[in-house]
């Protein structure tokens, strides 16, 4: 925690339960209420100031990550199955000298099918070749407004920031939100960073046909950077449809496609790669 942390800042308060795992800087939550679909309306907003946040000199400007899944961030006791350390990542950054960063985790909601119409952008009617009607709606286009009309705006007003330079990063139902909002919104982000998304619950029609609309302006376009692994079985089902995403748009804007036929789908991979991410937003 960085020394003489206030213990609220506008609507967050600082996180001070014990035990936790959050590295040395200082980790503020609030609840906010976000325009969805599912009862799951109030969620928490989880921001990481690094460690050389500056609290008095408001001159001080910190580019902004936005992620996905805000429990799995930060804190191994808040997560589904562990953490990214994307808080250790940054400190271990800021050590080797590198630039600082504000990181905003967003929480999903508590039911798994509620997670997923959230981060769906369109609705679908398969899984795996088999018709089911009606199978899932995508409500994904309601949590990215709210993301640019609301939380950057609250984001904004509360911490020192840089709004010019914004990046969004989720993995798996995240990382298919990420590459959509970054895709849709490329005037807020200037760079997505998406792992194993499972671009595969689309027909391969359909998402090509989305992909095209969407990278019809090159000069308009997000950086990319899609990861996936290959390890079990589920996570290679990501593999097909992620190198689809990646033929289409290395022509068209910067990108990088990583896959690692060893890594199964888990926070741990996705953790082993996180370096690599915030490496290609900075362009380092």
């Amino acid at each position: 925690m960085i020394k003489n942390s206030p213990k609220n800042i506008g609507i967050f308060k600082l996180y001070n339960k014990r035990p936790n795992t959050i590295s040395k800087g200082s980790l503020y939550i609030a609840e906010v209420a976000i325009n969805t679909q599912n009862e799951d309306k109030i969620r928490k907003i989880r921001v990481y100031l690094p460690s050389c946040y500056d609290f008095d000199n408001d001159e001080s400007r910190y580019d902004v990550l936005y992620m996905l899944d805000g429990k799995n961030c930060f804190d191994d006791y808040t997560s589904f199955v562990g953490e990214w350390h994307a808080d250790e990542h940054l400190e271990e950054d800021i050590k080797k000298g590198k630039k600082p960063y504000i990181i905003v985790g967003i929480d999903a909601p508590k039911k798994d099918i509620d997670r997923m119409e959230e981060m769906l952008p369109y609705n679908f009617d398969t899984i795996l070749g088999k018709k089911e009607k009606n199978l899932l709606k995508g409500y994904a286009n309601m949590l990215a407004d709210f993301i640019i009309n609301d939380l950057s705006k609250i984001i904004d007003n509360t911490f020192f920031t840089n709004n010019a330079k914004r990046a969004i990063m989720g993995s798996s139902m995240g990382g298919l939100f990420s590459f959509y909002a970054a895709m849709k919104n490329p005037e807020f982000y200037c760079c997505c960073l998406s792992f194993s998304v499972p671009f595969f619950l689309y027909d391969y029609s359909h998402f090509k046909k989305k992909l095209t609309e969407a990278i019809k302006n090159p000069t308009s376009l997000p950086d990319v950077f899609l990861y996936c692994g290959g390890g079990d079985a589920f996570e290679y089902l990501f593999e097909k449809g992620d190198y689809f995403a990646y033929k289409h748009l290395f022509k068209k804007t910067r990108t990088q496609y990583i896959f690692d036929s060893k890594q199964i789908h888990n926070e741990k991979a996705w953790d082993n790669y996180y370096d690599h991410a915030i490496r290609f937003w900075f362009k380092d």
